[in-house]
């Protein structure tokens, strides 16, 4: 599955006019979708004169950079407590994809605001674009948020996944790419700011199970090893299927990560983000992995039934006459 994603506005873009949880979604009202900034680099502020440009190109030049400083200042993170009564506080970035814990996502950061938020986490590292930074926020420099899922009803989920900036490069035109991996589960519990961008208290999930379960689940012939059985049967068929040679070796992640990171990280590689937040939004290990078996074992028998009607098509003699 692909974890790459161009983030495009949507209703429940962080600029919204109000927010209130309601039957285990946070729903944003806004006014309409809001417009998308591709705004280049803020490092020229002043009207010195290049040479090849005609007054009108340098005017222009002018305006255009007026207005990036513009939209750099309307962009300013709110002054906000990084943390209230034990309560974790992150910004938000609200989109029609999963962040799972220990999976790994991909973006491209374009809009003035989220420029600045992503500049000010990254803040301290090479390669981060000064002028977009603001320094006095408390998330200055700290490298994470909170990744949300937007339904196609244009709904905010309640529960996300914390996310830590582990790669970026800084692209010509002014965008940011980005490559981060899950941390935690959350769930938003108020909704401290919505404007320039979605800034949200929060606390952390943990599994709903005890050391004996997990010890159970993770057994020699337990739900755990059921799993990744399933998902190195299905991966080999799979490859088979498209015609590749067989798989040499499993992903690490597959034997290393205990059970619960496990799950996380299978359910990172499913396709379809209804299903993906579902499991995220699963308390127990167990839940998960139950889920997962179902659809691997789904899977396997398609590709199985797949592969043995090819064979006996493969095996039919042709019509000569």
């Amino acid at each position: 599955m692909s974890m790459q994603a161009v983030f495009r506005p949507t209703r429940a873009s962080p600029g919204a006019r109000s927010s209130v949880v309601r039957g285990g979604r946070v729903l944003v009202s806004t006014g309409g979708c809001p417009k998308e900034l591709l705004i280049g680099k803020a490092a020229f502020m002043g009207s010195g004169v290049f040479r090849g440009e005609s007054s009108l190109h340098i005017a222009a030049r002018v305006r255009d950079n007026r207005r990036t400083a513009r939209c750099t200042r309307q962009a300013r993170l709110p002054q906000v407590s990084c943390r209230v009564g034990g309560v974790k506080q992150l910004p938000i970035f609200p989109l029609n994809m999963v962040g799972l814990p220990d999976a790994k996502v991909t973006l491209h950061i374009f809009e003035a605001r989220y420029r600045v938020l992503f500049n000010t986490l990254l803040y301290g590292l090479d390669d981060v674009e000064e002028g977009m930074v603001q320094k006095d926020s408390v998330f200055c420099g700290t490298r994470r948020f909170g990744l949300v899922y937007v339904n196609p009803r244009g709904g905010l989920a309640s529960i996300g996944c914390c996310l830590e900036i582990e790669k970026h490069r800084q692209l010509e035109d002014g965008r940011l790419l980005v490559v981060m991996r899950g941390v935690e589960r959350f769930r938003i519990r108020r909704v401290v700011a919505d404007k320039p961008v979605l800034i949200t208290e929060v606390e952390v999930l943990e599994d709903e199970e005890d050391e004996e379960t997990l010890k159970e689940l993770e057994g020699e012939g337990g739900l755990a090893e059921e799993v990744r059985e399933l998902f190195c049967n299905t991966l080999t068929l799979g490859r088979k299927m498209q015609g590749k040679p067989a798989q040499e070796s499993f992903p690490s992640q597959l034997f290393e990560l205990p059970a619960p990171r496990m799950s996380f990280w299978i359910a990172g590689m499913f396709s379809g983000a209804e299903e993906q937040q579902q499991l995220l939004e699963l308390s127990t290990c167990r839940g998960r992995l139950e889920r997962e078996k179902e659809i691997l074992k789904g899977t396997l028998d398609y590709l199985t039934a797949s592969a043995a009607l090819k064979s006996a098509l493969g095996e039919m003699p042709s019509d000569s006459s």
